[in-house]
């Protein structure tokens, strides 16, 4: 569904949600899989990549919310 997750993480169990809109709470030490609630699919997971003293999203594991596909191109 894509409901706003801000504000619900909880450091000692390392789950966020649940979600305001369905009530899912995703397992954070288990790829966003989801562990309570009407949620079909875990959270998509990005993919990291340093440069120096900087870090850089360079894709994505499963689908972002409303999106058919997502944009897998790296920069140059």
């Amino acid at each position: 569904m894509g409901g706003a997750l801000d504000g619900t993480y909880r450091d000692r169990h390392q789950v966020l949600g649940p979600c305001p809109l369905h009530l899912t709470t995703f397992d954070l030490t288990r790829h966003g899989m989801v562990i309570s609630g009407h949620g079909t699919e875990g959270l998509p997971q990005i993919i990291p990549e340093t440069a120096g003293d900087e870090i850089h999203a360079v894709g994505v594991m499963g689908l972002i919310y409303s999106y058919a596909a997502n944009v897998t191109s790296r920069r140059a």
